[in-house]
């Protein structure tokens, strides 16, 4: 699934075991345009796992700013509110 965004857009794979529709996950691939950022917002119940591949930025995961740049990856416990300030190419 490809969902375009007035920040970028975001490119989504689900996979599911055939065996047990319970066990699932999703991969979302998001590229944000420079400059931009996206709003707060939580993912209810849904764990994350973020992976900069490029670029670097701002992030506020809780209310507490951290910088990101290629390489870092965090860990977003289910109902963690997050949001990314401002994108910066490289």
């Amino acid at each position: 699934m490809h969902q375009k965004t007035e920040w970028g857009h975001i490119n989504c794979i689900h996979a599911q075991n055939p065996d047990n529709p319970k066990q699932s996950f999703s991969v979302g691939i998001t590229y944000l345009l420079p400059g931009k950022g996206i709003q707060r917002h939580t993912h209810y119940g849904i764990d994350q796992f973020l992976y900069i591949l490029d670029g670097n930025g701002t992030y506020i995961i809780n209310g507490v700013e951290k910088r990101f740049r290629k390489g870092m990856f965090f860990y977003l416990e289910a109902d963690t509110i997050h949001e990314i300030i401002k994108v910066i190419p490289q």
